[in-house]
């Protein structure tokens, strides 16, 4: 696996905007979950 730096990736990603979500559950069995703005700008892109 190579990585090149900025923020890591791995060499051979494909471009293009990655899309996630974070889901969190606490002791109590309460969850939560963050998700980015669905504007282009704000989301994590792979370019070469």
């Amino acid at each position: 696996m190579r990585f090149r730096r900025v923020r890591d990736y791995l060499i051979d990603a494909p471009m293009g905007i990655v899309r996630y979500s974070v889901t969190a559950k606490d002791p109590q069995g309460r969850t939560g979950e963050f998700k980015p703005f669905e504007v282009q700008a704000s989301q994590i892109t792979i370019v070469p």
